[in-house]
């Protein structure tokens, strides 16, 4: 008799572990990078590498130290699936050029996102001070430093601070660049309407080369890591780590800029990311993407408008009920 209640308690304690941790994981809803700006959108880049400045100014802000431009920037994208549109993922800023080789500015930019389901989604938005600087003749440095926010289900997270660093090699028809950015650590008060998470998000580092093949195309390489293993989610003080194998960590593309810089381009681009599905595993997403970009109103002020457009199609052989979206966005911005 005492064994079978020794038994049947150890077994009640078991089930209830693992409900606990079940529970935990249906919380869980994982997430993605995020598209910076409709110019990477077009190119399925990371912003690595800066190529243009459509692209430097939410990717690799040491691409901007040697421009001495002023640069007033804004855009939005939105992802759609199983007939729902996604929110609408803003972002825009400023740069001043304040001689050869330094400027300031400021800049809005989302970093994660999940958009679908509609009751899992998720976003996380950095408002950061920018600071480039050019070192050398071929060595330019960025700094971007400010407060972040996420939304889950439930509403706002508390603010916490995303600092990133920016580095670029300039050798002749050759760029080769890297990004390493902490997006910090998030608490909510009433995740689900009713419940205490405190999460951290996982430190990302972009790499990337390009070469100008000849003015008019440009050939672009990045790779990624995301850094899974430091990240966690804590519902009602039960602390989780996601589980992911480290090989799955890393994604990239490759991506081609046809046009010369400031004229009329065409951005296309081939791609691998991976998409967090809850504490299971990191769902390989194969992507493809197009875009255009170049000047409209050339004389109107400054060095005038430019713009950029672009569609992606993240999922490729996936269902869009099993993570599979297509994007599509804008971006204007104003060199003066």
């Amino acid at each position: 008799m005492i064994f079978k209640e020794r038994f049947g308690l150890a077994l009640f304690c078991i089930l209830v572990s693992l409900g606990s941790f079940q529970n935990l994981s249906a919380q869980f809803s994982g997430y993605e990078n995020s598209i910076s700006s409709a110019y990477l959108g077009g190119l399925g880049s990371n912003g690595s590498v800066s190529v243009n400045e459509l692209g430097s100014f939410y990717g690799n802000t040491a691409g901007l130290a040697s421009k001495n431009r002023n640069l007033l920037d804004a855009g939005a994208y939105a992802g759609y699936a199983s007939g729902d549109v996604s929110s609408l993922y803003l972002a825009g800023g400023v740069y001043f050029g304040l001689g050869e080789k330094w400027g300031l500015g400021f800049r809005a930019k989302p970093v994660f996102q999940r958009s679908f389901p509609a009751n899992e989604r998720f976003s996380n938005h950095a408002f950061q001070g920018i600071f480039s600087y050019h070192l050398t003749d071929s060595l330019s440095l960025g700094i971007n430093f400010g407060p972040s926010v996420s939304v889950r289900p439930g509403g706002y997270s508390s603010y916490s601070w995303n600092l990133s660093f920016g580095i670029q090699w300039e050798l002749g028809k050759w760029k080769v660049g890297g990004i390493l950015e902490s997006p910090g650590a998030y608490r909510y008060e009433k995740y689900l309407g009713s419940m205490y998470l405190k999460e951290r998000l996982p430190e990302r580092l972009f790499a990337g080369v390009s070469y100008e093949v000849m003015p008019e195309f440009t050939i672009l390489l990045e790779g990624s890591r995301i850094f899974w293993e430091n990240a966690y989610f804590d519902l009602n003080e039960n602390n989780e780590k996601p589980p992911y194998p480290v090989k799955t960590m890393f994604g990239g593309n490759l991506s081609f800029a046809i046009g010369k810089k400031d004229e009329l381009q065409l951005l296309l681009g081939i791609g691998r990311e991976h998409r967090a599905e809850a504490f299971s595993r990191l769902k390989p997403m194969d992507t493809v993407s197009t875009g255009v970009s170049g000047p409209f109103f050339p004389s109107l002020a400054g060095e005038g408008f430019y713009y950029s457009v672009f569609l992606m199609r993240s999922g490729l052989g996936v269902r869009e009920s099993e993570g599979a979206e297509t994007r599509s966005g804008f971006q204007f911005q104003s060199r003066y």
